[in-house]
């Protein structure tokens, strides 16, 4: 990792909301988030918290969605994007990286 941020100048860094709950169950898997409240029983339709391959899906999933910016001047650890880079060339990385999360529909904290 570090040599990938060397000669970087400036950083940026993107945590994201909820990280992997936003990752939708495949359709048809939705049984396997089985749970009962009250009589009634419920199926989730997001990965839950705690599921053991949950995080490493959403790691799957951020180094698919951001391909092209990896090693380049992206960096994914599990739920979060350091973007780095000279200062001119900063502010449209930055760009790019935040259409391409907002293409994709993944959300981050403020």
């Amino acid at each position: 990792m570090l040599n990938e941020l060397h000669g970087s100048c400036i950083f940026s860094k993107i945590n994201f909301k909820r990280g992997y709950h936003q990752i939708r169950m495949k359709e048809g898997d939705e049984w396997k988030t089985a749970f009962k409240i009250s009589m009634v029983c419920m199926n989730g339709l997001v990965m839950p918290f705690g599921l053991i391959n949950a995080p490493s899906m959403f790691i799957c999933l951020m180094n698919h969605v951001l391909r092209e910016f990896i090693g380049k001047f992206v960096v994914v650890y599990f739920d979060d994007i350091l973007i780095s880079k000279n200062l001119n060339d900063h502010l449209d990385h930055l760009c790019n990286v935040l259409s391409v999360l907002r293409s994709e529909q993944l959300y981050a904290n403020l």
